[in-house]
């Protein structure tokens, strides 16, 4: 976040962490993070690794749920906590 002079911010980076097979919320257990749209709150692009060999995705692995597309449940209210 960065904060300009009439105490508002600007999201500089907006991703979802999403956990592939791990109890821990962290890249390097082998989970994924995707690029959210800062407007509308859904996913536009695959979900990549933080181990560089590994492919992205665009379905989770395991669920086969896909995650381009993929809206973030109450976007707006998210926005409001930031």
């Amino acid at each position: 976040m960065k904060f300009n002079v009439k105490n508002k911010f600007k999201l500089l980076v907006n991703n979802q962490r999403v956990s592939v097979n791990s109890p821990i919320d962290n890249l390097v257990a082998g989970n994924l993070v995707a690029p959210i749209d800062d407007k509308k709150g859904g996913i536009f692009g695959l979900g990549i690794y933080s181990d560089i060999t590994r492919k992205p995705e665009s379905t989770h692995p395991i669920t086969g749920v896909k995650m381009i597309g993929f809206q973030v449940p109450m976007w707006k209210e998210c926005l409001k906590l930031a």
